[in-house]
């Protein structure tokens, strides 16, 4: 099998041949010889070597000065590489070293960059982070053979001031190529070595309520910066987080978020944040005390029931209901509470103390009702369920009701959005089935809805005081008594959960 294939270079010179003959390279006779060393190109030549000289000069003389053990020789720039270099790179910033440094100080930085860079330093990285990290030893390798070889660091030199010379006269830029920089690495090195900072504590006074709801705040502040240009000042706003219910001081900590200086690392920062004097209360670890006491009024030794309203943080207020201990007592003496979850957190508690004969804060007064009148003899009390949620209410509805009258009150006591839907069930050949709005409630004491689903009435504080209104007013009537087949029932606060 024969192949066939074409060489383009051999084609042209074969070509070349056969148009113009085989020929001889001439020599320059004397005069051409003259000519070509006064042209341009030759005098631009021996500009730049002569520039060139000056340069390595210079730089033997400046090396001698910082480095007394510097002996420069003719015989290194014909010696042996130790590592064939770039001279598009610059090895000394692949060092973070100056141009001038010593041997001994190439040694040093090579060293403390290996530190960092060296293969057995990388474990646990990633697959990228360690092809990133060997390419970077792979660099500072070859500037350490390079720079660490008196002859062939010379020779390495020579080149890169032929280019600097070349640039200067004949304007051609030097090539260059991208490397790694080791001078902000070796900078971040240094301050890590230097001394740590001040640690300094800064009070802080904020708002009783921070440590109660939880939050956060911004504290803006002065501080002396380092950058390239020195030492500057400069706003920093510091964001401190206050979980709820933080013990006091909560401290808060900067590392090195300080003032910078030039011989040590910046200064770290301790926010002890304590809270400011509150109006109404005392914080005493994760409890609440009320500053003040509370007054039950002058004639709460006449009432079984004692109510009144309870101030704490935030605007908050607590109601408190139950039975009296002052009730028909004519010695002095005070009630001390303990509300548990009321404190700064959930397991701290307000406390509280009561004393009769002080104005009462509370704002609920009773409505009229004439004497000897039972308001309640003609109503009756009815429990509504949910067939979906199993939800149960208890409304109290006149005798003479209709289902009508029933749905609007379920809907008023529920407080449901407009567009709900209200139906009353009855029991009706193994299923369920409407009651008529007309029909009358009669002898029903407990009836099935459907519809928009609930599961119970939000017991909001006006509620809560509509209640407590209610109860004094109809506990001094026979119909009080009769409440006592209702289920024990917990009301629900908005906001906290806790019972109210």
């Amino acid at each position: 099998m024969a192949v066939t294939t074409f060489d383009g270079q051999f084609s042209f010179k074969q070509d070349s041949l056969a148009r113009l003959g085989k020929r001889e390279p001439s020599k320059m006779n004397a005069d051409q010889y003259a000519a070509f060393q006064n042209s341009p190109f030759m005098q631009g030549v021996r500009k730049t070597e002569d520039l060139c000289w000056s340069f390595t000069c210079d730089r033997d003389e400046r090396r001698k000065k910082s480095d007394p053990s510097f002996k420069p020789t003719d015989d290194d720039f014909s010696a042996p590489k130790a590592h064939e270099f770039d001279r598009c790179i610059n090895y000394y910033k692949v060092l973070g070293i100056d141009e001038y440094s010593t041997l001994e100080e190439v040694k040093k930085a090579y060293k403390k960059l290996s530190l960092v860079y060296h293969p057995d330093k990388t474990a646990g990285m990633s697959a990228e982070q360690k092809e990133e990290y060997a390419a970077v030893f792979i660099e500072l390798k070859n500037a350490y053979l390079t720079l660490g070889d008196n002859a062939t660091r010379r020779q390495y030199d020579r080149e890169r001031d032929r280019d600097k010379a070349s640039f200067e006269v004949n304007g051609f830029k030097p090539k260059t190529r991208a490397h790694f920089d080791a001078s902000e690495v070796l900078k971040k090195l240094q301050e890590m070595q230097k001394p740590p900072g001040k640690h300094l504590e800064v009070p802080l006074a904020v708002k009783l309520e921070k440590f109660f709801y939880g939050g956060h705040k911004g504290i803006r502040r002065q501080r002396r910066v380092k950058d390239f240009g020195g030492f500057t000042q400069e706003t920093r706003i510091y964001r401190v987080d206050i979980p709820r219910g933080a013990s006091e001081p909560h401290d808060v900590t900067f590392r090195q978020g300080g003032d910078h200086h030039e011989d040590t690392r910046p200064d770290t920062l301790c926010f002890k944040m304590s809270s400011k004097p509150h109006a109404l209360v005392e914080r005493r670890g994760e409890d609440l005390v009320l500053r003040s006491r509370v007054g039950l009024g002058t004639t709460v030794q006449n009432d079984p029931l004692i109510w009144t309203e309870v101030p704490s943080v935030g605007g908050r207020h607590l109601l408190l209901w139950g039975q009296n201990p002052f009730y028909n007592s004519t010695r002095p003496g005070e009630l001390r509470v303990k509300v548990e979850g009321e404190g700064l957190s959930s397991k701290g508690s307000l406390h509280f103390t009561c004393r009769p004969g002080l104005s009462s804060s509370s704002s609920m007064p009773a409505r009229p009702v004439q004497p000897g009148a039972d308001p309640t003899a003609d109503q009756v009390v009815v429990s509504v369920k949910n067939m979906q949620t199993d939800g149960k209410i208890f409304i109290r509805i006149h005798k003479s009701a209709t289902m009508a009258d029933v749905r609007a009150k379920v809907v008023d006591v529920l407080g449901l959005p407009r567009g709900s839907t209200v139906r009353m069930l009855q029991h009706f050949s193994g299923g369920y089935t409407p009651f008529s709005d007309r029909q009358a409630l009669g002898a029903l004491r407990s009836l099935n809805c459907a519809g928009t689903a609930w599961t119970g009435v939000d017991f909001t504080p006006t509620r809560c005081k509509q209640f407590l209104r209610d109860c004094k007013q109809f506990r001094a009537f026979g119909a009080w008594n009769s409440l006592g087949f209702l289920p024990p029932t917990l009301g629900l606060r908005k906001g906290r959960g806790n019972p109210a």
